[in-house]
């Protein structure tokens, strides 16, 4: 295939990867990049343009898709910091969690949907406690350009350069103080600790 035929072919269906990333990206969490999806689902255009076998295929159009998915999950995939077995068993217990709604018309406890898995309830907590996957964000995201996650979450502790900053002024201040006569010293201890 020529140089020119390939980038042809890459212009015409760079329509398809970008509704294949556009679908994609909605099951995802919202720290993923639609822009990232679409580069990895071009580049699985690429390898599907190099490699498409010419005999015993449906459709380049067919082919592509499923290259380019595959792409952009196997990226997904790789990148992710939870195990597959434990968003596959998250996604087992929803969808037992969805259908016993559906069917009873409420939300099920924990013992029903323990019935409808075929487990033990002991064995059913546990599945829950290990599939709780909790999301990754990025503390230097925020609603505003001018606001971070980070700044917006409170803690108990000070902040550590205003605790090194108040350590080092109050050896400043001790070496000061020492250095002053005894009567100076009693007159400030008095002044300060004593009203």
């Amino acid at each position: 295939m020529t140089n020119t035929n390939r980038q042809q072919l890459i212009l015409q269906y760079y329509p398809l990867v970008r509704q294949i990333a556009a679908r994609v990206i909605k099951r995802l969490p919202s720290y993923i990049d639609l822009d990232d999806l679409i580069h990895i689902g071009t580049l699985g255009l690429i390898e599907a343009i190099d490699r498409f076998p010419t005999t015993n295929t449906p459709s380049f159009k067919t082919y592509a898709r499923m290259r380019i998915q595959g792409a952009i999950y196997d990226q997904l995939r790789q990148h992710d910091w939870v195990p597959r077995s434990v968003r596959d068993r998250a996604k087992q217990i929803r969808q037992a969690q969805q259908d016993l709604s559906r069917n009873l018309g409420r939300r099920p406890d924990d013992s029903e949907v323990a019935t409808a898995l075929g487990v033990s309830l002991a064995r059913y907590q546990t599945m829950l406690k290990r599939a709780n996957i909790r999301s990754v964000v990025s503390m230097e995201d925020g609603g505003d350009e001018n606001q971070r996650i980070g700044d917006l979450i409170q803690t108990k502790e000070d902040d550590p350069l205003k605790k090194t900053l108040a350590t080092e002024q109050e050896k400043i201040l001790h070496q000061h103080i020492e250095s002053l006569s005894e009567r100076e010293q009693q007159i400030i201890y008095m002044y300060y600790f004593k009203e």
